[in-house]
């Protein structure tokens, strides 16, 4: 262990040197951008973004600027990647700057969960530089962050006039900092969104109603005229004890009793380990998407978000969550003949499966349309074949914003290609089943 203590500590100290061991330059006040990025279903066209000037990051305000990062791999369109986060401002140095400004960027992503109902996750730091144009040494810092091979993935054109509609109406609000925090559990809801996890995401709905209640009293107290929770609970005909419930179920979620009876139960269920877990798996996707448009509703409703954009925000296509799930292929088929069906010096039987992007373009309503080919070398014993062989496409959410079509499948077998698939096309379905793309063997 002493031996390896010696070497971390002869590593940083090379790190905190220059090659001609000089140290690196000195940091002072001045003007810095942090850059963080991460993954969203939301999608800027590659000439578009969204800024907010003068948002709080600790003790000064900064801007902040979304966008997304697209790179060529050789197709007609060049490939979405990541939503960047752009935050620039002033800092006592470049330590400061990576302690403020990434976190506004993370507080502004719930915006783009409420406004356009389609999920962000969590960005992480990439890079930040001392950005102050008159000197001529610099800090800079990058975080190592894995790129990997880019991954099909549902999207939804960005609409910033409903950013900005959002932002703008919060910040005007007296309860900004509860409308926020509602967005933020909506956030994590959404983040919750995938099979086996509807537990969770109902239980951060209902942190997001207990965070909106005292901004639903005061609304209530001005609709009214109400100077005391006494009178309030009188006007709505209800006792004392009774007027959070009362407002939790009325106004934030739909006056839907069902609802409210079950979030609660889950909620409670969850909390105090009394029901059993999939008991409240089955109440918890059962209750989720009523429960959430009820929240993002109250959300948009309480922070008195103009007329004509809240509207929008609530029909197609934003009245669905899109979670961004990356589209998953399964491959199906019957093993044939007697034996062991794993070839010589394999445990199992299995499939190499190798994906060929054919074209990416770019579509009139700023989506992407991808097709692909499949090639599929099943490895089997001497005796074994794999047939009829049938490939699936399948999503996590309920509308598509990206097509998809795969051109092609060929099974290599015997040293012979056989065409296994014709041409299929994946759309949405209305009802969230994933769509089935299948093809016997010809």
């Amino acid at each position: 262990m002493a031996g390896r203590a010696e070497v971390v500590e002869d590593t940083m100290s090379t790190l905190n040197t220059e090659p001609d061991g000089s140290t690196r330059p000195s940091e002072a006040p001045g003007t810095f951008i942090a850059v963080s990025r991460g993954r969203a279903a939301a999608l800027f066209p590659e000439d578009g973004e969204w800024s907010v000037r003068g948002f709080p990051a600790g003790d000064a305000k900064v801007d902040v600027t979304f966008r997304t990062a697209y790179e060529d791999r050789g197709f007609e369109a060049r490939v979405p990647r990541w939503l960047f986060a752009e935050v620039r401002g002033r800092a006592e140095s470049l330590e400061d700057a990576i302690r403020r400004f990434p976190n506004a960027a993370r507080a502004l992503t719930p915006v783009f969960d409420v406004a356009l109902n389609t999920a962000v996750e969590d960005l992480e730091l990439h890079f930040a530089f001392d950005a102050t144009l008159e000197r001529t040494e610099r800090a800079f810092f990058q975080n190592f962050l894995p790129d990997g091979q880019p991954t099909l993935r549902q999207t939804r054109p960005v609409k910033a006039t409903l950013l900005s509609a959002l932002t703008d109406a919060v910040g005007r609000s007296p309860d900004s900092v509860r409308l926020h925090r509602a967005a933020a559990h909506y956030q994590q809801a959404l983040r919750f969104w995938g099979l086996g996890d509807e537990t969770r995401a109902v239980g951060q709905l209902w942190m997001g109603v207990e965070a909106l209640t005292p901004v639903a009293k005061r609304a209530q107290f001005e609709r009214t005229g109400a100077i005391s929770p006494a009178e309030l609970a009188k006007a709505l005909g209800v006792e004392l004890k009774q007027l959070d419930p009362t407002l939790r179920r009325r106004v934030i979620l739909g006056d839907d009793e069902q609802c409210y009876k079950t979030v609660t139960d889950v909620s409670n269920g969850f909390e105090h380990g009394y029901m059993p877990l999939d008991a409240l798996r089955k109440l918890a996707r059962e209750v989720r998407d009523q429960a959430a448009t009820y929240l993002r509703t109250a959300i948009l409703d309480l922070s008195n978000v103009p007329t004509a954009p809240r509207n929008e925000m609530l029909v197609s296509p934003y009245d669905s969550p899109l979670i961004g799930f990356p589209f998953t292929k399964y491959l199906r088929g019957t093993i044939s003949g007697s034996g062991d069906p794993a070839a010589p010096g394999q445990r199992y039987p299995l499939v190499e499966w190798r994906t060929d992007i054919r074209s990416l373009r770019k579509t009139d309503d700023g989506c992407h349309d991808v097709q692909w080919n499949e090639k599929i070398t099943p490895r089997m014993g001497p005796q074994m074949q794999m047939t009829k062989i049938s490939v699936e496409l399948w999503s996590g959410d309920k509308h598509t914003g990206t097509r998809a079509t795969m051109k092609r499948a060929d099974v290599e077998r015997d040293g012979a290609v056989h065409d296994v698939t014709r041409s299929l096309q994946l759309n949405g379905r209305p009802d969230g089943a994933p769509p089935d793309l299948d093809g016997e063997e010809q």
